[in-house]
């Protein structure tokens, strides 16, 4: 996956303020940024469900 742009969500900003320390279990310095969206680089040749250059979104949860 090649990155084109990331969303910040509402979620990143209470991690970073603070807000959500106990539930979310993070440790700062934090990397904000999941809604990714780009485009496939590059597959392995296991791979039959896309293709490069293949434009699309993903997520870490």
């Amino acid at each position: 996956m090649k990155i084109g742009g990331a969303g910040v969500c509402r979620t990143d900003l209470h991690i970073l303020e603070g807000q959500w320390k106990d539930k979310s279990g993070v440790t700062l310095p934090y990397t904000i940024g999941h809604e990714n969206a780009g485009w496939v680089a590059e597959v392995g040749q296991s791979v039959t469900t896309s293709r490069s250059v293949t434009r699309s979104s993903c997520t870490r949860w």
